[in-house]
């Protein structure tokens, strides 16, 4: 295709584009079904058109080469470089012109490998051949610029331990999970995979951010002040612990006592939500006080004062395993709750030295030792350590895609108490934020069991939301205790991975 024709054909698909309707209106008479399917087409309109973009941006790159100088398209522009380039023609923010520009960058290199500089002679090599095959995801409208360059992220570069040849397998297994999921959760995923083949370059990544940690103040013109805080992976847990107590949704009421009765716990219903801009700023001002009060107080205060009955507290997850392999090798890792990133065994073992330990004990299948006693399952409530058990599990909200920690989840009875039966006991409970266990209580989902010892978990939406009612298989979250899994024998009936 030429030059010419591309431009026009790009001219037919805009006009063609601007006779669909923007009318309010008709939008409201869409049927459900019919909102999901133009929502989709919306989306691989918007891949397609990203990709167009970003193609066009890395024509603006390799024009721009800083060994042009004053020649460049960039500076004959009156521009400093390709992104403000970029921005002041499509009047898009630095951050999308940086992904544009770099996965352009990335989709002319691939184009490019392999082929002849008729200028040197020399043969081109790509910088990160590794990234080919997202570049023809991209390109195909599979997948968007965002998530190519969160999988880019993710996958890192080669190490001494870690070959290119290893990468282009990371970002294989990367794609196939970005086809069914969003960017935020591919970058994780990625990260995951990344941290899987290089476990002797946990320590040393988790040393730069170390390193990166810093803390910003500067004095307004008024006499306030602004504060930024750059954490590593260990403090900002700790912070993440206090943020998440500080702002968890309070339960306002609870059900009545039939409610109450059917499922052996006190149903949780929705507190008002902060929706107006006072109700928000009182809400940052509260934090900000409590922050302020903790500054002024010290580690002396008596912690009930600010935050309930405990200071900062960060549930650590490591395997038995991990913890053999760093005493052998010294490249164990482990994962505190609610983080995106590994870190050291030997991190672990400083955290241990320097709080209260909880052991939570699996059998060689990966199940949880009951804890407690035979009285415990009669009990309604569940008690501090089997919650524990479930925090290492499941990680957080167990329903669907939800991320909401496990400091913000309530332990519910998949058989409920009085309806079903149900005890009190590990394997019949799982973790719910309010939200979705509200939506339990009052909506009509279910959870079911299934497998060999009720080891696969199903969620079943209500006949209004999916009139065949098909079972979802729910997942477990916590990379400790997927990673545990991962490590037992094949013929082991696991439950899936996340």
């Amino acid at each position: 295709m030429t030059t010419s024709s591309l431009l026009d054909t790009a001219k037919t698909a805009l006009t063609a584009l601007s006779q669909v309707s923007t009318d309010a209106a008709r939008y409201d008479q869409l049927s459900d079904d019919d909102a999901f399917a133009l929502s989709a087409t919306i989306a691989e309109e918007r891949r397609l058109l990203d990709a167009q973009g970003a193609l066009v941006a890395g024509v603006f790159a390799k024009r721009s080469a800083p060994e042009m100088g004053g020649l460049g398209l960039a500076q004959k522009m009156g521009q400093r470089n390709p992104e403000d380039l970029l921005r002041s023609i499509t009047g898009v923010t630095k951050q999308e012109a940086v992904t544009a520009v770099r996965v352009g960058r990335m989709a002319h290199e691939a184009a490019n490998d392999g082929q002849i500089d008729v200028a040197t002679g020399e043969v081109f090599v790509a910088a990160e051949p590794w990234m080919r095959a997202v570049v023809k995801e991209v390109t195909a409208g599979t997948i968007s610029i965002r998530t190519a360059d969160a999988i880019r992220l993710g996958a890192g570069v080669p190490s001494p331990t870690v070959t290119a040849e290893m990468l282009a397998d990371v970002v294989a297994r990367a794609i196939e999970f970005a086809l069914t999921s969003d960017t935020d959760r591919v970058l994780k995923f990625t990260k995951d995979l990344r941290d899987q083949v290089d476990q002797a370059g946990v320590a040393e990544r988790e040393r730069e951010r170390h390193e990166k940690r810093a803390w910003f103040f500067r004095m307004n013109a008024d006499g306030s002040a602004r504060s930024i805080i750059e954490h590593d992976i260990a403090s900002a847990a700790q912070m993440k612990d206090l943020w998440d107590r500080t702002n968890s949704p309070k339960l306002v009421r609870f059900a009545d006592e039939a409610e109450e009765a059917a499922d052996g716990h006190q149903a949780p219903t929705a507190a008002a939500p902060v929706t107006t801009f006072d109700e928000r700023q009182r809400r940052d001002n509260y934090n900000h006080d409590t922050i302020m009060g903790l500054i002024r107080t010290g580690a002396g205060v008596d912690p009930s004062r600010i935050l309930g009955n405990t200071g900062a507290q960060i549930t650590v997850l490591v395997t038995q395993e991990q913890l053999d392999r760093e005493a052998q090798t010294g490249h164990g890792v482990a994962f505190i709750d609610g983080q995106d990133d590994a870190i050291s065994v030997a991190t672990v073992k400083n955290l241990m030295s320097c709080g209260t330990v909880n052991r939570v004990v699996f059998d060689e299948n990966g199940y949880p030792i009951e804890p407690g006693t035979d009285q415990t399952a009669d009990q309604r409530f569940f008690t501090a350590k089997q919650r524990a058990v479930l925090v290492a599990m499941f990680g957080g909200c167990a329903f669907g895609d939800c991320e909401r920690p496990a400091s913000w989840t309530e332990a519910h009875h998949i058989a409920w108490v009085m309806r079903d039966g149900g005890k009190t006991t590990v394997s019949n409970g799982i973790l719910l934020c309010r939200h979705h266990h509200l939506l339990l209580h009052n909506n009509e989902w279910e959870i079911r069991r299934s497998g060999t010892r009720g080891e696969e978990l199903y969620l079943v939406p209500p006949g209004n939301v999916d009139p065949g009612r098909t079972p979802q298989r729910m997942r477990f979250k916590s990379r400790a205790y997927l990673q545990l899994l991962a490590s037992l024998p094949q013929q082991s009936p696991l439950p899936t991975a996340a």
